[in-house]
């Protein structure tokens, strides 16, 4: 038999516990079943969607923070990353719906240069929104989670005159549940039929459709400034 002592402070109380060794106890128990049945609450939480600017077209590098505002030449390629953020549901989608490019941060300001339409590219020759494919990788867990598409660098002009050296891009994105068929927000990336430009004057205020706020996030990228090199 091994006696174990233990003592309190500061009352100074003394509590021995034995033990019986080689000898085997029984011990019953009974269980009664389940008058209900267990059930989680509903909760609500913030999904998070960021917009980064890749260093390249591999999308393995990134501009940070402290990189902006970031120097680019004319028509160089812009590689933009939309991400959904802290979320491992394969029923998610995200849908870059609108996104454009403005002079100032502001992203209500104009002039505004559609980039994206309705979640379709803006096929303007010059300027044309390229989307690129993503797939599961040793970072990408869910490729629904996450939109990629490039614009070559431009600048503001009037009567052949650079307005500013500097743009901001805007995106409005979408999360949408794929599961759902009553969920009118996953239609895909694009929805509109191929061949058709979407394109609109500098200038010309944009429309945004109703969406559930809920589920639309509102993300800007830093100054991206033109080379004068």
């Amino acid at each position: 038999m091994y006696a174990f002592i233990y003592y309190f402070s500061p009352n100074r109380q003394t509590i021995s516990c034995f033990y019986v060794v080689n000898e085997t106890q029984t011990v019953a128990f009974s269980a009664k079943p389940r008058t209900y049945e267990p059930a989680a609450e509903i909760g609500t939480g913030q999904l998070m969607v960021q917009m980064r600017l890749s260093q390249d077209p591999s999308y393995e590098r990134f501009y940070q923070a402290e990189d902006y505002p970031v120097v680019k030449y004319l028509q160089q390629p812009l590689y933009f990353e939309v991400e959904l953020m802290h979320s491992t549901d394969p029923h998610l989608e995200l849908i870059a719906e609108n996104c454009w490019a403005t002079l100032y941060e502001d992203r209500t300001s104009l002039p505004s240069w559609d980039i994206i339409v309705d979640s379709c590219e803006n096929r303007n020759d010059s300027y044309a929104t390229i989307f690129h494919p993503v797939v599961s990788d040793s970072r990408v867990l869910v490729p629904s989670h996450i939109k990629r598409f490039s614009v070559k660098m431009f600048t503001f002009t009037k009567d052949d005159k650079v307005l500013k050296d500097q743009i901001y891009v805007h995106c409005d994105a979408v999360i949408c549940d794929t599961s759902s068929q009553a969920d009118g927000s996953c239609r895909g990336q694009c929805v509109h039929p191929p061949g058709q430009s979407y394109s609109r004057p500098a200038g010309v205020k944009k429309e945004r459709r109703s969406t559930d706020s809920t589920r639309q996030r509102q993300i800007s990228s830093g100054a991206i400034t033109l080379s004068n090199l």
